[in-house]
């Protein structure tokens, strides 16, 4: 259930860095 949480903001953080370093570059 922690994890669940855990891991899925992990995983929409990274996709907004990704997001946002594109944007960036």
């Amino acid at each position: 259930r922690i994890f669940n949480r855990t891991g899925g903001t992990l995983l929409v953080g990274a996709g907004i860095a990704t997001v946002a370093t594109r944007s960036g570059n």
